[in-house]
């Protein structure tokens, strides 16, 4: 039986969130698709040094607000889009 692979990005960040990023999730979607690739992970980064502590909260509202938009789009493309996070330990 012919084993069927996927190839996903597991590691992409996003403008807005990741500030080393300038393109939106749309972008990612759209350039991961035309590369061949059938899914990514958006990873933004969520180490505590990130952003002041104070603003923790809404950060985290941002990200996952981020994702939601992505995740609709890449809903509507037929692309597998999963929620991560770039966390330092």
């Amino acid at each position: 039986m012919e084993e069927k692979f996927i190839k996903i990005d597991p590691h992409v960040h996003s403008k807005g969130i990741s500030r080393c990023s300038d393109v939106t999730c749309e972008q990612i979607i759209d350039a991961k698709i035309e590369l061949g690739y059938e899914g990514a992970v958006l990873t933004n980064h969520c180490q505590e040094w990130y952003y002041p502590q104070e603003e923790h909260k809404n950060f985290v509202e941002r990200v996952i607000e981020d994702f939601h938009r992505g995740k609709a789009y890449a809903d509507e493309k037929g692309f597998r889009f999963y929620l991560g996070l770039e966390v330092s330990l």
